[in-house]
């Protein structure tokens, strides 16, 4: 039998051709984390396969010796760039990057450049020569220190990678497992030939048991990669995602890979969107918001567009008889240097704050156009039959009825006041003039009670804010103080102060105090009544001040009430508190 169609070539070829067909594979996943560099180890991987088959037909001794060199140097290229593939697979991109990584470049090169000048140096080998093993030509020699240091380096930085990738596939859970096995099987059967023959286990030791089970080393690949479309989804996303700690979350958080396929959720997600797990992976994120959408969603368009435009969208999901509203705000992953590699999905059910809204804007629209309407006619029957009767009793009776219709009146007005402050947009502001305010302000106070007196600080502080909210505030403090002061003079006072990144803005009376209930109320997020809407007047001082990212204050004292109230020079994201007030 030729060396051509022995045993030993015949198992080198089908290893070459296979590492062909796996290179030509990775090419078409070269936008791919890693798979350029799988594509450049199994090209060594290849050229070492192809020149020890080509090598064991050749029986002169000075070409088998220059094929030999050549496979050994291309078998020391195999280690370090199946180790960077390793690394960009699983998201570790930023170590492939460094300089110490790229140093380890240094160790095939100087093989490269050693080992064809081994003739001169003998410190790979010495004793060089061609013996026939299954009737083929192997190349024999006397290891040196040297060669057993860097065939075991070389396999070294293999190992590192398939540690790496079985560490980080395995942790899939059931979604890779067995991808995982054939990773972590597929270099055993190569390292026990390479062993084998670097410590002349068997009688046939001068054959490099290596080459020709590098064949296992194939099919395991194809097996994963290709039979298991291991490239179709990074572990980087999911390793990501789990750094994220998304199984803390007890909101409903899904991570998706660039492809818009699910690879995790966590919990909460199983449970309150009612999604099996198992059949829930590796499913497009379209196809599930169809699934749970309460609505005709066209999901692919849903996703395209949100995750296009980065913004947040509103989904209605069914949930047995009864739906509940999710907004889902997404998140990009990114692993390495900010390469992104998929999305993270957290759902916020906001069910109850959309029945609150519509609770609200019915309540205000009864408040605002039924009540008052209907107050406004009481009103006018109730001046009327004041009018018509001389009865002392009677008319003083009308007085505190009229008295009452007004105050309600005026609690629908402050009702649309605060619908007015709360419809504001959060992020619109610009650069407000507080002395011209503070004396539009005084004006308005001397036309509805001509027995105040009102001073202001005439400054020329300028701050940056909602000037309608800053406005209403403002108004509410000194109306509120000139309404319940019952005596012959209102005395009073508007300042600011200017800090270095803030404003201090004053409202001092002399009036009686706002009562104590109503101030703790405010401080502790409670209920108060709204007697004269005044309740409701202090709560939106409260709300207007937060929402334009500001902060009150109450101070009563024996001869009246200071309330301050602090702005920042520049405008800033308001501050989420919690109150269980309403109106």
């Amino acid at each position: 039998m030729s060396a051509l169609v022995s045993w030993p070539v015949i198992l080198c070829l089908v290893a070459g051709f296979g590492g062909l067909y796996l290179i030509r594979y990775l090419i078409g996943y070269r936008g791919k984390p890693g798979a350029l560099w799988l594509a450049g180890a199994l090209f060594a991987q290849t050229l070492f396969v192809f020149a020890y088959a080509i090598g064991l037909t050749v029986f002169n001794q000075e070409i088998r010796w220059a094929i030999e060199i050549f496979g050994l140097v291309a078998f020391h290229w195999l280690g370090v760039p199946f180790l960077g593939f390793a690394l960009e697979y699983t998201g570790r991109r930023s170590i492939r990057r460094s300089w110490y990584f790229r140093i380890l470049f240094v160790f095939p090169l100087s093989v490269t450049l050693l080992l064809p000048l081994n003739f001169w140096h003998e410190l790979f080998w010495n004793n060089f020569s061609v013996v026939s093993v299954f009737g083929t030509a192997v190349a024999t020699y006397e290891f040196n220190v040297l060669f057993y240091i860097t065939l075991v380096g070389a396999l070294g930085w293999s190992m590192a990678g398939v540690l790496l990738l079985v560490d980080t596939v395995w942790d899939y859970g059931s979604l890779f497992r067995s991808e995982a096995l054939a990773v972590a099987l597929s270099p055993a059967l190569p390292v026990v030939g390479l062993l084998v023959w670097l410590f002349q286990l068997t009688p046939e030791t001068p054959l490099n048991w290596a080459a020709p089970l590098l064949i296992a080393h194939v099919m395991f690949d194809l097996y994963a990669f290709v039979g298991s479309d291991m490239f179709e989804v990074s572990p980087a996303t999911n390793r990501a995602a789990k750094q994220s700690a998304i199984s803390d979350f007890r909101a409903p958080v899904i991570v998706i890979e660039e492809e818009g396929r699910i690879v995790e959720l966590n919990a909460a997600a199983e449970t309150q969107l009612e999604l099996d797990r198992t059949a829930t992976l590796m499913q497009p994120l379209s196809l599930i918001f169809e699934r749970i959408s309460a609505d005709e969603t066209d999901g692919t368009k849903m996703v395209e567009q949100s995750l296009g435009n980065n913004t947040d969208w509103h989904i209605t999901v069914q949930k047995g008889q009864n739906t509940a509203e999710y907004v889902v705000q997404s998140s990009p992953l990114t692993a390495g240097v900010g390469e992104r590699v998929g999305y993270t999905l957290l759902f916020q059910d906001i069910t109850e704050e959309i029945r609150r809204e519509e609770r609200l804007s019915v309540l205000n629209r009864i408040l605002r156009h039924n009540l008052r309407n209907d107050l406004s006619v009481v009103a006018g029957y109730v001046s009327a039959a004041d009018e018509r009767t001389d009865d002392e009793t009677v008319a003083g009776m009308l007085d505190k009825a009229s008295m009452t219709v007004n105050d309600l009146i005026e609690t629908g007005e402050m009702a649309r006041e605060f619908e007015k402050v709360i419809a504001e947009p959060e992020d619109y502001s610009r650069s407000v003039s507080l002395g011209k305010m503070f004396n539009e302000l005084e004006e308005k106070l001397v036309d509805e009670y001509p027995n105040a007196e009102v001073s202001t600080d005439q400054t020329g502080s300028t701050v940056q804010t909602n000037p309608d909210i800053l406005r209403s505030v403002l108004w509410q403090l000194l109306d509120n103080a000139a309404y319940h002061d019952d005596s012959e003079s209102t005395a009073i006072a508007l300042s600011v102060t200017e800090r270095d990144s803030q404003f201090l803005i004053e409202v001092v009376d002399d009036g009686p105090g706002i009562p104590n209930h109503e101030v703790q109320s405010l401080r502790e997020g409670q209920e108060t009544s709204l007697d004269h809407g005044s309740g409701f007047g202090l709560w939106l001082v409260k709300w207007g001040t937060t929402r334009i990212g500001g902060s009150v204050n109450f101070e009563i004292g024996e001869s009246g009430t200071t309330v301050s109230i602090t702005l920042p020079k520049e405008a800033s994201p308001p501050v989420v508190q919690a109150s269980s007030a309403s109106a």
